[in-house]
C-alpha cells in the first residue's frame, strides 16, 4: 500500500471519528489588553492551510511547505521569525490540538508571539461530523474562541469558508476528503461567521482576513486584484489541488499576499514596510527558499529510480539464468527422451535381425 493511500485512509478514519474528539464548552474569557509589541515573532497556528497539506507534491520539497514559508517570502527578509505550529491532524481532534497549539506559544512568556497568523485555527471548531444541530457547532466555536483569547498579541483570522465544493475533489484515493455530514448547512455557516464577527468587534486586536470571499472569487473564476497582481484563474485546479479542499502553491501565494495586506493595513506601524507585493517574485522567493528540499527530494527519487532500476535488471538477469536453467533442464530431459526411443528402436531392431537370423537357420 502506498504511503498517500495509507494516509488518506487514515485520514478518513480519523475525519468519521472527529465527533467523539470534541469537547465542552468554556465560558468566553474577557479581552486582554493588546500588546504594543513589533511584529517579531509570528506564529502560525491552525489545520491543513497552516501545515500547507499536499504542496509537496507540487513543489517537489518531499515534506509539506507550511504557510508561515509563503508568509516568509511576501514579508521583508529577517524582520520576524516565524514559528509555524499548523498541523495537518488538527481535524482529529481541534479542542486539544488547538489547546496544545497555544500552550506551547505561551509556554514561555518572554517567547510569546508578538502577532498569531490564525486562518483556519477556528475551521474544525465549526465544521466536522457529529452535530445535531448548530447549536452543537457554536458550543465548538466558543472552545476555539477562548483558546484564541489567551493571546494579547495582534491576531489574524479567518471567516469560515464555504468549502462544499470539496465534496466533488478527489484525494488520492480518488473519493472526497470530506462528507456532508462534516459540513454546516448555509444558514449554519451564516450564524457561525456572525458569532466570529461578534466576538471580533469586541476585541480590537482582533482583524479578519476574508478568505471566504477570496476563495468563493476564485472558484467562480473570477479577476483577483491585488497590490498590482491580477489573476483570473481559468479552471478550479489552477487555485485549489485535485481534492479541491486545499490550494495549489500558486493560490497559496495569494492568500499569503491578502494576509499581509490585511496586516499591513490595519498596523499603521507595518504600512511603509518594503513587501514583497509581486506574486510573481513571492513566487521566485519560495522557490529559492525551498531549494535545498528540492534537491534533495531530486536526488531522493533519482536514487530511488537507481534502485528500482537496479532491482529490474537484476530481476532480469534471475530471470534470464532461470530461463536458462530451465531451457538446459527441458533440453537435457528432451535428449534423455530421445536417446531413449532411439535406444529402444535401435534395441528393437537388433531383436528383430537376431529373430530373422534365428528363423532362417
Amino acid at each position: 500500500m502506498s504511503v498517500a493511500i495509507r494516509f488518506t485512509a487514515l485520514l478518513v478514519s480519523a475525519l468519521t471519528a472527529l465527533a467523539g474528539a470534541r469537547g465542552t464548552q468554556e465560558p468566553e474569557a474577557k479581552s486582554p489588553p493588546v500588546a504594543a509589541q513589533p511584529a517579531t515573532r509570528v506564529a502560525v497556528i491552525g489545520a491543513s492551510l497552516s501545515a500547507g497539506t499536499g504542496n509537496n507534491i507540487e513543489l517537489v520539497t518531499g515534506r509539506d511547505v507550511k504557510f508561515g514559508r509563503f508568509l516568509g517570502c511576501v514579508l521583508p527578509e529577517g524582520l520576524a521569525t516565524i514559528e509555524d505550529r499548523g498541523d495537518i491532524w488538527f481535524f482529529t481532534n481541534p479542542v486539544e490540538k488547538g489547546r496544545a497549539q497555544v500552550d506551547a506559544l505561551l509556554a514561555e512568556p518572554k517567547d510569546a508571539p508578538t502577532l498569531v497568523i490564525a486562518l483556519d485555527f477556528l475551521f474544525w471548531y465549526g465544521y466536522g461530523s457529529g452535530y445535531a444541530n448548530v447549536d452543537g457547532r457554536l458550543a465548538d466555536l466558543e472552545l476555539g474562541l477562548a483558546q484564541l483569547d489567551r493571546f494579547v498579541c495582534p491576531i489574524l483570522i479567518s471567516d469560515l469558508p464555504d468549502i462544499r465544493m470539496a465534496l466533488a475533489g478527489k484525494g488520492p484515493l480518488g473519493t472526497p476528503l470530506v462528507t456532508p455530514n462534516m459540513i454546516p448547512s448555509e444558514a449554519e455557516l451564516v450564524r457561525l461567521n456572525r458569532r466570529i464577527a461578534e466576538w471580533m468587534s469586541k476585541r480590537p486586536r482582533v482583524t479578519q482576513v476574508p478568505l471566504g470571499p477570496m476563495l468563493a472569487r476564485m472558484q467562480r473564476g473570477e479577476e483577483l486584484v491585488l497590490r498590482g497582481n491580477a489573476w483570473r484563474p481559468t479552471k478550479v485546479t489552477d487555485v485549489l489541488q485535485t481534492d479541491l479542499l486545499h490550494p495549489t502553491a500558486r493560490g497559496t501565494i495569494w492568500v499569503a499576499l491578502m494576509t499581509v495586506d490585511t496586516l499591513v493595513q490595519h498596523r499603521k506601524d507595518l504600512a511603509t514596510l518594503e513587501c514583497t507585493w509581486d506574486e510573481h517574485r513571492a513566487h521566485e522567493r519560495l522557490i529559492t527558499a525551498t531549494a535545498d528540499e528540492r534537491a534533495a527530494e531530486i536526488e531522493k527519487r533519482a536514487k530511488r529510480e537507481e534502485r528500482r532500476k537496479r532491482a529490474e535488471e537484476r530481476k532480469r538477469i534471475e530471470d534470464t539464468e532461470r530461463k536458462r536453467i530451465e531451457d538446459t533442464e527441458r533440453k537435457r530431459i528432451e535428449d534423455t527422451e530421445r536417446k531413449g526411443i532411439e535406444d529402444t528402436e535401435r534395441n528393437r531392431a537388433v531383436n528383430k535381425g537376431a529373430a530373422n537370423e534365428v528363423g532362417g537357420r
